[in-house]
């Protein structure tokens, strides 16, 4: 799972980190040539464009992707052997004709994830603009030309996670996007009728590495059976950047035996949600 996602990503931050920096150029640019807050608007606009349509794609592939892993997942359980390791394509044309949905079916996906990118986009200009908004006024207080305003503007930007060597806020709805599809789509997939007759319940999962949050790795190993409360609070990802997972724990599995659920925090704000139960996809039948 972690390596099917990273494919994903890596495709995605590319072009994420291009929209950034290109933000951040733009930005500078109508600054230095009009002196004026209202110049900024365009480029500001521009990136939300962008950065929309990046997302909505990175979620729906994201989604196609989760509904493949989870299938393959329940043919292991019912054919003992059967590999898991299979490569799968990058490409959602190729994620679309192993579920056999056709093009409209890809484009009713794309447009509904696009609903949800941009509230995340949303969101992530109205920061870059509280930031820049200060910055200028700052600057325009303090009498400061408009080259000299230029620096104020460059910290704002990077304050507001738009460096140029790490934009890391355009990163960081890319990657959280992309997890919360992808975790709603296993979650869908495992509804079917013929898996929740196989399905015991789920264990967390967590990258353990000096990036994961106290929270994930409290968390990990934590079992509990299908139709527990403790999913709908603690189903993947917690928090922006999470990694963890749930697999899937299967009736005739040794480890299908709960664990006590560890004294932790909720989740942040926004995340604490089974992200299976709260997206829909209307108009998209997927075969299971």
């Amino acid at each position: 799972m972690d390596a099917e996602l990273r494919r994903l990503e890596r495709a995605g931050i590319r072009q994420t980190n291009g929209a950034a920096i290109k933000l951040r150029a733009d930005v500078l640019r109508a600054w230095l040539r009009n002196g004026d807050a209202k110049a900024l608007r365009a480029p500001i606009a521009a990136f939300e464009r962008d950065l929309k349509r990046t997302l909505a794609d990175a979620m729906a592939a994201g989604y196609l992707q989760g509904r493949l892993r989870a299938r393959a997942t329940a043919r292991a359980a019912r054919n003992k052997g059967l590999s898991l390791a299979k490569t799968l394509d990058d490409s959602m044309d190729d994620f679309a004709d192993r579920l056999g949905i056709g093009p409209r079916d890809v484009q009713r996906l794309a447009n509904y994830f696009t609903e949800q990118a941009t509230a995340r986009v949303v969101d992530a200009g109205s920061l870059i603009r509280s930031k820049l908004a200060d910055a200028v006024a700052d600057a325009i207080k303090s009498g400061d030309s408009v080259r000299t305003a230029a620096a104020a503007i460059r910290e704002a930007m990077n304050a507001s996670g738009l460096t140029n060597q790490n934009p890391y806020i355009a990163q960081t709805l890319y990657r959280t996007s992309l997890q919360e599809s992808y975790a709603a789509a296993k979650w869908q997939a495992n509804q079917e009728p013929e898996v929740q007759d196989m399905l015991w319940g789920y264990e967390y999962v967590a990258t353990l590495d000096d990036r994961t949050t106290d929270l994930c790795i409290d968390l990990d190993g934590t079992r509990r059976k299908k139709g527990d409360a403790f999913w709908d609070r603690y189903t993947p990802p917690n928090h922006y950047n999470c990694r963890s997972q749930i697999i899937e724990v299967f009736n005739d599995d040794e480890i299908a035996i709960a664990t006590r659920v560890p004294k932790v925090e909720l989740p942040g704000e926004g995340f604490q949600v089974n992200f299976g139960k709260l997206f829909e996809t209307p108009g998209v039948v997927l075969v299971a």
